[in-house]
């Protein structure tokens, strides 16, 4: 039985961090750092509009003065997970996780991953059993935000749990991971943690969906902090849904090994206020990520994301393209900057964003932004905003569409480009029934 909405709210403070920390079978490390995090929070301002990223969005939005933090200590008693459909019938035998409000529902291991190595799970059970020590690392060696500390303070010192894949030196499989996120936090925040470590020449490929749909209002606030050994590789599809009362923040941060090389595929579906984060610290050298994302809105959704690529290593690589898709009064702005440091010369870099203006009061907001130090470097940036071209609309309809069907084949078509780096089969179709058919919903 669910408890009611009033008694599930925490106020933010020491004494549910405590609570917290017991629910979690947490070591006094975490605790500790949960406890200076707090201490630190309460001398770190919260951002404003005052701060250059926050100049296009409101920060109050977020944060203690508009939402209590939902008590996840209580786990809910769900026969099934709300806001996630069944999963899908390629995937029927992929290791998977399912939390609910940060708590584990259920979880399946493939019989080949469990004999290679393979860890997957619940923060929860990796500190009850003592068994997965690279999850204390991983938080306990928390990356420095430079953008908005006052946010990642917060959810490190309130997190209230989440996924983990871990995978031994020398792992190889086709296979992918499926871990999925669903929340009934109604009027509170959730902040989930997903800890990804891929072992030196392994190989992985991972989905991560986080849905936060609900009728009343909620924050749902993940950080997915990633680790690439050297010569590791991952490619990983990330899937954000929410409905218009939701307000979705997100932010991942990869660190690269030597030779590393990260795949990141994004498709954001929300539809209310949402700030995404997409960082990459190249800190090994010949590292290399590729990032594509899409944002299909609609409504007034709002979605503010901002990309890092962040070059410490000589002979590193990052190529990044974002495109959107904006219907109704929808809004996208785009905030990013490739930055070279003194030790990454050899660098090669590239930055893209397009934005396709589907209604006249879309809006795309495009701020590329380059901080070269060094010299003996290539980096490139791109950025683009206009209507659907009349002469290939024209086009269409003469051989036989309609105008519904034509500007459904442009959006797919102007959308697609960002989904060709997944290879996979089964990847591949769960992004394109997630991506495409929130485009073909809204057309109608």
């Amino acid at each position: 039985m669910l408890v009611e909405t009033k008694s599930r709210l925490a106020p933010w403070n020491q004494a549910t961090i405590q609570s917290l920390s017991d629910h979690l079978s947490e070591p006094d490390k975490i605790r500790q750092l949960r406890l200076e995090a707090l201490t630190r929070l309460k001398i770190t301002p919260w951002p404003s509009t005052m701060d250059e990223a926050w100049r296009r969005n409101d920060p109050r939005r977020i944060g203690r003065d508009r939402f209590k933090l939902w008590d996840t200590t209580h786990p809910d008693e769900l026969a099934g997970l709300a806001g996630l459909d069944e999963v899908p019938t390629g995937l029927a035998e992929a290791t998977r996780l399912d939390l609910l409000n940060c708590d584990l529902q259920s979880r399946f291991v493939r019989p080949d991953h469990m004999t290679s190595g393979l860890m997957v799970g619940a923060i929860r059970q990796a500190f009850e059993t003592r068994t997965v020590p690279a999850v204390e690392e991983m938080i306990l060696d928390a990356p420095d935000d430079k953008d908005s500390p006052a946010i990642s303070l917060l959810h490190i010192a309130f997190s209230q749990g989440g996924s983990y894949v871990v995978t031994p030196p020398r792992f190889q499989s086709s296979e992918p991971v499926l871990i999925r996120h669903a929340t009934t936090g109604n009027g509170g925040a959730i902040l989930p943690l997903n800890l990804i470590k891929v072992g030196r020449d392994s190989e992985l490929t991972l989905i991560l969906d986080q849905s936060a749909v609900g009728g009343d209002p909620l924050w749902f606030g993940a950080m997915t902090r990633i680790v690439l050994e050297d010569r590791a590789r991952l490619k990983i599809l990330l899937i954000n849904r929410s409905s218009a009362s939701v307000t979705f923040y997100d932010h991942l941060h990869a660190k690269l090994g030597r030779d590393a090389n990260l795949q990141v595929t994004w498709g954001d579906l929300t539809d209310g206020w949402t700030v995404v984060r997409r960082e990459v610290a190249l800190s090994g050298a010949g590292s290399e990520a590729k990032l594509r994302g899409a944002y299909i809105g609609s409504s007034e959704g709002l979605l503010d994301l901002r990309t890092l690529q962040d070059h410490t290593a000589p002979s590193s690589t990052s190529d990044l393209m974002y495109k959107s898709a904006l219907f109704g009064s929808s809004k996208s702005v785009y905030q990013g900057l490739i930055q070279i440091h003194p030790s990454a010369p050899l660098s090669n870099a590239y930055q893209l964003n397009r934005n396709l203006l589907m209604s006249s009061t879309a809006r795309a907001d495009s701020i590329p932004k380059l901080e070269i130090e060094v010299d003996e470097v290539r980096c490139t940036h791109g950025a683009s905003a206009g209507k659907p071209d009349s002469n290939a609309l024209f086009y269409l309809q003469s051989r036989g569409l309609s105008e519904a069907e034509a500007i459904r084949l442009m959006v797919e078509g102007f959308i697609a480009e960002t989904g060709d780096g997944v290879t996979n089969e089964m990847v591949h179709e769960y992004w394109r029934a997630a991506v495409m058919g929130r485009a073909e919903n809204i057309l109608g």
